[in-house]
């Protein structure tokens, strides 16, 4: 996944901090591929995210057939990634026990 960062997200504080937990043997919790409705609505967690949920929502949203997510949890932290086909790779962060809504 690292290496997929670098390649496919644009730099910014969300990408060095994702880089970094990778780096600290952050856990992946799911990688996955599929149809980009079911994966919003069981796996994205876009609700608990409180740093770049909307670019993340709108790359779900827009997605038209399969997409790919993952989800990685560091200390205290969760982040969510997008890989939309074709687009660069979204990514959000919010507290590892946020509640829904939060």
């Amino acid at each position: 996944m690292h290496d997929l960062l670098l390649q496919e997200a644009d730099d910014g504080p969300l990408r060095r901090d994702l880089l970094a937990a990778l780096r600290r043997g952050a856990r992946i919790v799911i990688w996955i591929t599929g149809p980009a409705k079911d994966l919003t609505r069981f796996h994205s967690r876009t609700d608990r995210m409180t740093q770049g949920a909307g670019p993340a929502a709108e790359a779900l949203a827009t997605a038209v057939a399969s997409i790919t997510l993952a989800r990685v949890e560091d200390t205290g932290r969760q982040f969510l990634v997008v890989l939309p086909p074709g687009g660069p790779a979204r990514i959000a962060c919010g507290a590892l026990d946020a509640p829904a809504g939060a």
